[in-house]
């Protein structure tokens, strides 16, 4: 039995190494591996990670502002806000510390009919740090607005993308 299991794993091994591998022309023993470079670059390349954690059309009527809040989390602290207007009317959005009362963390900025706009901002990761931001929207002129919102939140900037 000892023999047979040898044998097929003798077999097995020389199956791979051909397909894998070619031996050096100097030195029979030994096997140089080629990995292709886009495998090599996803082996070795941390896996880039991101989830959404608000994503929805947010509408008023133009006599007061209208918004969503987010968390964010100690490892995940680097968040995008991106907000679509696909109303008539331009609005101004900023993101708040807390709720509609904090202090701003982004913004005010304008965003006009058909376009769009985000922020992307690295979170306060301190004990005592609110990990909360409110996403306001406001009527520019007391017009009706309507924007699509949708907030990612991630552990580095790079995986916002």
């Amino acid at each position: 039995m000892a023999v047979f299991f040898a044998l097929c794993f003798t077999i097995l091994a020389s199956a791979c190494a051909a397909s894998t591998a070619a031996e050096t022309e100097g030195d029979p023993g030994v096997v140089d591996v080629t990995i292709d470079e886009e495998l090599g670059r996803q082996l070795f390349e941390k896996q880039r990670s991101s989830k959404i954690v608000f994503s929805d059309t947010i509408s008023g009527s133009g006599n007061r502002s209208e918004g969503c809040d987010f968390e964010y989390t100690k490892t995940e602290n680097y968040y995008r806000v991106y907000v679509e207007n696909t109303g008539d009317a331009p609005f101004t959005v900023k993101v708040l510390k807390d709720d509609a009362s904090g202090t701003v963390q982004a913004g005010p900025v304008t965003v006009q009919p058909g376009d769009k706009h985000w922020f992307d901002k690295k979170g306060d990761t301190s004990l005592l740090g609110s990990k909360n931001r409110y996403v306001e929207i406001n009527p520019v002129k007391g017009q009706p607005f309507e924007a699509f919102v949708r907030v990612r939140i991630a552990s580095s900037n790079a995986d916002l993308s």
